[in-house]
C-alpha cells in the first residue's frame, strides 16, 4: 500500500469515527430529552465506563442531575472541566448544582408515603372496629 493510499485511509476512516460518534451523541440526547436515562447513559458509557470526551460527560451529568444523582453530576463535570478549562459551560453548571436544593422531594416518595398512611390509617379503622364490637 503507498503512503498516499495509506493517508487516505486513514483520514477517511477518522472522519467516519467522527461521524459515528457525532450519531452516538444526537441520538443519547434524543434519549435523554424523551426521559429514557439508562438508554442515553448506555450509549454514553460504552463496557460501563464513562466516555472521556467532555460533551458526553455534561451529557451524563445533566442526566444525573434530572435523576436527582447531584454527588455524580458533580464528579462528571469535573472531569469535564479537567478535559476542557477553555470551556465556561462546565464550571457554571457546577455554579449552578451548589445552588440546587438539598432536599428533592420526588413524585415516587410521595406516592410511597401515601400509600403508607393508607395502610397504617386502614388497620386503625379494622383495630377501632373491632374494639367497640366488644
Amino acid at each position: 500500500m503507498s503512503p498516499e493510499h495509506e493517508q487516505w485511509h486513514l483520514r477517511t476512516r477518522a472522519a467516519l469515527d467522527e461521524c459515528f460518534d457525532q450519531i452516538r451523541f444526537a441520538r443519547a440526547t434524543e434519549l435523554a430529552r424523551s426521559g429514557r436515562y439508562l438508554e442515553a447513559e448506555a450509549l454514553l458509557s460504552p463496557n460501563g465506563q464513562p466516555s472521556t470526551t467532555p460533551r458526553d460527560l455534561d451529557l451524563l451529568a445533566r442526566i444525573a442531575v434530572l435523576q436527582g444523582r447531584t454527588s455524580d453530576a458533580r464528579r462528571l463535570w469535573e472531569a469535564a472541566v479537567q478535559r476542557a478549562p477553555e470551556n465556561p459551560t462546565y464550571p457554571e453548571c457546577l455554579h449552578r448544582l451548589g445552588d440546587l436544593p438539598r432536599f428533592r422531594i420526588t413524585f415516587d416518595a410521595i406516592l410511597a408515603c401515601l400509600v403508607w398512611i393508607t395502610i397504617v390509617l386502614g388497620m386503625a379503622t379494622l383495630i377501632y372496629v373491632f374494639l367497640l364490637r366488644k
